[in-house]
């Protein structure tokens, strides 16, 4: 935790800097959902773990790419706007 600035801390980025406590925890838990997906599954089916873990390294994959996309349009849109209001 940052004693000097504690409205500077984020947490990690998983929220949006101005949300909300049960936005950040929802952040946290999405973000962790992996690792205990497959440290279960490593538990439960060693043998098939490899193939599950692809699975998801994939599927994180996806959501990331989506994310990035759908992130990187709403910067585009901003940035448009400053341009306008400078204009």
């Amino acid at each position: 935790m940052s004693i000097t600035l504690p409205t500077k801390m984020q947490f990690f980025r998983f929220a949006p800097p101005g949300g909300s406590l049960p936005e950040l925890i929802a952040g946290l838990v999405f973000a962790s959902v992996p690792g205990v997906l497959t440290l279960y599954l490593l538990q439960l089916r060693a043998d098939q773990a490899i193939w599950v873990n692809l699975l998801i390294l994939l599927l994180c994959g996806i959501l990331y790419s989506l994310a990035s996309i759908r992130s990187g349009r709403r910067f585009e849109q901003q940035r448009e706007k400053v341009v306008q209001s400078i204009l």
